[in-house]
């Protein structure tokens, strides 16, 4: 199983980071030294219960959530893709670091879509041979560097059309807005604004699964048991995790940048940032 994308340590940092707080002004609030904070911060410590639930106060997150990611004892159920039949899972690496990229397909008609590139075009290739589809679009959650590292070299060996927001825009790129739909054979893929982790953040929300749940590309927005680092907007972050992804129905399979699959209904229970 899939470790979480981010731990105890990560999400306080976020967290404080996002509310441009001081780590004093966290201590104060949370019954800690400043040298407390910045420890579990960097990972060096892990407070007992009753702190993780003071520090959860204090950045406005779920304390038995947090507590429980503190205990190491949240993971998401393992998914089983074979429930949609077209959906699968592209992970690679950049710098070290796992990123995920996923394909999706009409299963009659063979017409695909790419959300996000990832690193590994020779799984792209291979997939989209071996299942005999047709790449019809890639489709970018946001565009930093390590989610579109291939984009070029996919784009030129067969010719998707580039959706993009023009917040980020890509070269070439279509650019789509919040409540567009998008056609892709039996499959709609509904685009909402979800940005904060990035100025132009894209979730798409693809329906029409015969006898499946809907499935979110979220990109950086939210992950297993976390969120995206804010480095545009921690309120905008935050409030799209919650009103554009988690009103989604709890079935939804959530797909993330980073980390493993989970689903709306676990995010809601047990994300420290779903509120």
């Amino acid at each position: 199983m899939r470790s979480l994308e981010d731990g105890l340590c990560d999400i306080v940092g976020k967290a404080r980071r996002g509310l441009n707080l001081t780590e004093a002004a966290v201590a104060d609030a949370a019954g800690l030294s400043s040298r407390q904070v910045a420890d579990v911060e960097s990972g060096r410590l892990v407070p007992d219960e009753a702190a993780v639930l003071r520090l959860a106060c204090a950045l406005g997150l779920r304390g038995e959530a947090l507590a429980a990611i503190a205990r190491d004892e949240y993971r998401p159920a393992p998914v089983n893709l074979e429930l949609w039949g077209s959906v699968h899972v592209l992970e690679s690496s950049y710098s070290g670091y796992p990123v995920n990229a996923y394909l999706v397909w009409d299963r009659q008609t063979r017409r695909a879509m790419l959300f996000d590139t990832g690193t590994d075009a020779n799984a792209i290739r291979q997939l989209i041979r071996e299942q005999d589809l047709a790449l019809e679009a890639m489709a970018l959650t946001h565009t930093h560097r390590d989610h579109i590292a291939i984009l070029d070299p996919i784009r030129s060996e067969f010719k998707p059309r580039v959706i993009a927001s023009r917040k980020e825009p890509a070269p070439g790129a279509h650019f789509v807005a919040d409540g567009e739909q998008i056609a892709l054979g039996s499959l709609s893929v509904e685009v909402r604004e979800t940005d904060g982790h990035s100025p132009g953040g894209l979730t798409f929300v693809v329906t029409g699964f015969e006898g499946a749940p809907p499935v979110a590309a979220v990109g950086d927005a939210l992950f297993a048991g976390s969120a995206g680092g804010a480095r545009v907007s921690y309120e905008r972050l935050i409030e799209n995790i919650r009103s554009r992804i988690l009103t989604l129905p709890d079935t939804a399979l959530i797909l993330p940048g980073h980390g493993p699959m989970t689903t709306v209904g676990q995010e809601r229970q047990n994300n420290p940032f779903a509120g």
